[in-house]
């Protein structure tokens, strides 16, 4: 008889914790409009094939065969300002910031990446800073 109420609010914060606003269809709708009012994806395509183009192999990486795909599209992850083009993300940490990163996972399993910084210019113009690499930690 005492556990029912014990229980009873164990289950419902259980559901309210569950909802996940950020990962949310309208969450996603609003960050895919707002990387759409900051970047011209196309334009992002040509400078990423044109980064590529002039340095195809980044510290004994070919990035000659990475998949640039002709449409960007949401990435569920967390911080969710990102979209994908086949192998690669741009990932706009502040959005308000011209800073932004174009990376490639070549080793996700231990996830280790290519990471390209650029900096808008124009919401069709950008240009490199610099290419590194990264290694991702999961806490």
């Amino acid at each position: 008889m005492r556990l029912l109420p014990i229980l009873s609010l164990v289950l419902l914060l259980s559901a309210c914790c569950s909802t996940d606003l950020s990962r949310s269809p309208e969450r996603d709708r609003q960050i895919e409009a707002g990387m759409k009012e900051r970047y011209d994806f196309d334009a992002l395509a040509s400078f990423l094939r044109l980064v590529i183009a002039e340095h195809p192999v980044f510290e004994k990486i070919d990035l000659r065969g990475t998949k640039i795909e002709k449409e960007w599209r949401i990435e569920r992850i967390d911080p969710p300002s990102r979209m994908r083009s086949g192998d690669w993300v741009i990932w706009d940490a502040k959005q308000g910031d011209d800073v932004f990163q174009l990376y490639f996972m070549y080793d996700p399993r231990n996830g280790r990446s290519v990471s390209i910084r650029a900096k808008r210019l124009a919401k069709s113009e950008f240009q490199l800073i610099n290419i590194g690499l990264d290694e991702w930690v999961e806490l």
